[in-house]
């Protein structure tokens, strides 16, 4: 019902939302559409100029070429002597050297040029300004810049075609007939440097440069891309007759088209659709943003009205179930909002009345673990404090003990006291147990007259886990009474530590008799087993599951003559911040190592 309530309310409050919403971004799209296709249309216009004025300053040089030959007619019969092969005087020398010089300075100023040539047409030769200046052409069709010129419309004065110069380089041929003679100047413009000269002058990406001639051919094709849109005769066709500032489709996409034309020269801008996307790709992406945002917000709102509404529709059921079964209801002071509050009020005292039962549950739970726990503590600690007093009289009654080991005996039996009557929920470290551990194994030596020897095989990051009181005391003891019983030589036994993941596990192993399986299983039954009357074991077991859980019984592994481990996993956890070193652990005691190989061998 809740799911039904809220997915109709959702579709509401998104019909409510998202109407004004399209509309008003509708009209924001179309205004900032048109706006960004006049913005277009102004830049190809700026770069249109731009191409204009360095495609004039490049052609001028063939107006410059005119202006010379028409202005000095000395220099324009000294060529025309020279052209012919006719006899040359000084003074024709000196005019000819004076039109190389000028066509030099004219190359060297427009770096795009590769040559410029001059042709008379009752001459044999022709006048070049690149390497041999006189140059007899032999084939005049094989010249395509001359078969060209002897084409042209006797009213046309200027001609651009496409060309390809000696070495095979594409270039731009400008064709100009001579004023007041029968001839032309020809200058040949490099592409490639031409193109690399107009490519900075692009505004930017998806803009397309094309310079056409008078007949629709394109002389030259720049652009920031890569790919060219190979635009067809028809393309072009299309393109100059197009009215400017309009999408026009071409073979190769949409395009809006600007056109401007210098010198006979027509120059052609397309800019790509793709331009217009990315430019309006922010206001998408704005538009995106805010759907997102009034998605969430209508989820949002039909979910916390749905849930209200139907929470107190459930509270009111709920109210009225008890109001007929005759359970007594109370209302508790609560600010009223609207008429459903007043359900409200009753379902919070029923809520809290649960509530507190719940708590008064799991401390009365707490209290009872808590009190077990203490009554095993408080089990354990006789019979600790029994075995040590026992421990001592046998060390009192050996002769060979001098009073100063006597008084060794009794400080550390007080330290062990001490340390065993504190409280049992108190945590400690690893390194507190260690220490109490080793005070005991101490008191224990002078009973079993260094019959064993215990090493601590601890890392040191392990120190500081957190533990309870007398946790390894149990099995170190069982371990000496009952593991290294009947061994004629010492024995050893080995308290190691080690962390697996985020459990650590603590374990004691001897060099004892070890034990059969049938023997071992016995002994985990009575161990596991909550009414047995061991004290050791059994007691250790039953405060590792009421502390830690199921998962951390104890564990049992032994094989004849392979001796016994006992081992246990805790949760691994670091509540101490005074940090304890290895070397204070170490105390001058060569059996407490740093190396946990020992740990890591299974019995077999």
């Amino acid at each position: 019902m809740r799911q039904k309530f809220f997915l109709r309310r959702a579709l509401q409050y998104f019909v409510m939302m998202m109407i004004p919403m399209v509309l008003l971004f509708s009209t924001f799209y179309v205004l900032s559409t048109r706006s960004q296709e006049n913005r277009l249309l102004e830049r190809g216009d700026q770069t249109i100029q731009s191409v204009a004025v360095n495609c004039e300053t490049v052609i001028s040089s063939v107006t410059e070429q005119n202006n010379l030959l028409t202005t000095a007619t000395r220099m324009s019969l000294a060529l025309r002597h020279m052209l012919n092969d006719d006899f040359v005087s000084y003074a024709d020398s000196v005019n000819v050297n004076a039109l190389r010089t000028s066509l030099d300075s004219i190359a060297n100023a427009v770096p795009v040029l590769d040559s410029i040539l001059i042709w008379l047409d009752d001459a044999p030769r022709v006048f070049s300004s690149t390497g041999d200046r006189i140059t007899l052409l032999k084939n005049a069709q094989s010249v395509p810049w001359l078969e060209a010129y002897r084409q042209m419309d006797p009213d046309t004065s200027c001609l651009i075609i496409p060309n390809k110069t000696t070495l095979g380089t594409s270039c731009i041929t400008v064709i100009r007939r001579l004023l007041l003679q029968e001839g032309c100047t020809v200058v040949n413009i490099n592409s490639a440097r031409w193109k690399r000269d107009l490519k900075p002058m692009l505004h930017r990406e998806h803009e397309h440069v094309y310079l056409v001639n008078d007949q629709g051919q394109i002389l030259l094709h720049v652009s920031n891309e890569t790919a060219d849109p190979m635009l067809t005769d028809d393309d072009m066709a299309a393109v100059m007759t197009a009215e400017q500032g309009k999408w026009l489709t071409l073979s190769a996409g949409k395009y809006m088209p600007s056109r401007g034309s210098v010198d006979g020269l027509n120059i052609v801008v397309l800019v790509s659709r793709q331009a217009l996307a990315e430019a309006q790709g922010s206001l998408l992406n704005i538009f995106l943003l805010i759907f997102l945002l009034d998605m969430l917000v209508v989820v949002l709102l039909a979910y916390f009205t749905t849930r209200r509404i139907c929470n107190q529709m459930l509270m009111m059921i709920d109210t009225f179930d008890h109001a007929m079964n005759g359970d007594p209801i109370e209302r508790p002071i609560q600010t009223v909002r609207d008429e459903y509050d007043v359900i409200m009020n009753n379902i919070l005292y029923m809520y809290l009345k649960e509530s507190a039962m719940k708590a008064q549950l799991q401390e009365e739970q707490f209290q009872k673990m808590h009190a077990e726990f203490m009554a095993l503590q408080l089990q354990i600690n006789p019979h600790f404090l029994y075995n040590t007093l026992q421990t001592l009289d046998i060390c009192i009654r050996a002769d060979n003990m001098d009073r100063f080991d006597l008084s060794d005996v009794i400080h550390d039996l007080s330290d062990i006291l001490k340390y065993a009557l504190s409280d049992p929920q108190q945590h400690v470290t690893l390194a507190e147990e260690l220490k109490y551990l080793r005070n005991y194994a101490a008191v224990q030596k002078f009973r079993f007259n260094d019959r064993f020897i215990i090493y601590y095989e601890i890392e040191e990051e392990l120190l500081q886990c957190s533990v309870f009181r007398m946790m390894l005391q149990p099995l170190v003891e069982n371990s000496m009474i009952h593991g290294l019983n009947g061994l004629s030589e010492r024995g050893y036994i080995w308290v190691t530590a080690v962390r697996w993941g985020d459990k650590l596990r603590l374990s004691v192993r001897d060099s004892g008799m070890g034990m059969a399986e049938a023997e071992r299983v016995s002994l985990l039954q009575r161990v596991y087993d909550a009414k047995g009357r061991s004290i050791g074991l059994q007691n250790l077991n039953s405060r590792l599951v009421l502390r830690y859980g199921e998962e951390s019984r104890l564990q049992i592994e032994s094989a004849p003559g392979k001796g016994t481990n006992v081992y246990f996993d805790i949760p691994y956890q670091v509540e101490v911040e005074e940090k304890v070193s290895f070397d204070d652990m170490k105390a001058n005691d060569d059996t407490f190592v740093l190396d946990n190989s020992v740990a890591n061998e299974e019995i077999e």
